[in-house]
């Protein structure tokens, strides 16, 4: 295959490889940032999933000791 045939139209062709090469990384790099932005996405919702995960133990934690100490206290008053 031969790309360069006339000397006069040399830096039109590798005008045009240097545009075609330059949208490729361009396309590369959209790919890239779309794909690091998607991971972005999914760890910040995993980080939301952990922390209400842990904020609903708290609070059941905080419900159980709570009954239990109102059923502490009225075992204690009626008795």
């Amino acid at each position: 295959m031969i790309l360069f045939r006339h000397k006069n139209t040399l830096p039109l062709r590798l005008a045009d490889l240097e545009i075609r090469k330059n949208r490729a990384y361009l396309r590369l790099m959209e790919r890239n940032s779309l794909r690091v932005g998607r991971n972005l996405y999914i760890q910040s919702q995993a980080l939301r999933n952990d922390r209400l995960e842990r904020t609903s133990n708290i609070l059941q934690n905080v419900t159980e000791s709570s009954y239990f100490l109102a059923f502490f206290f009225a075992q204690k008053h009626v008795t």
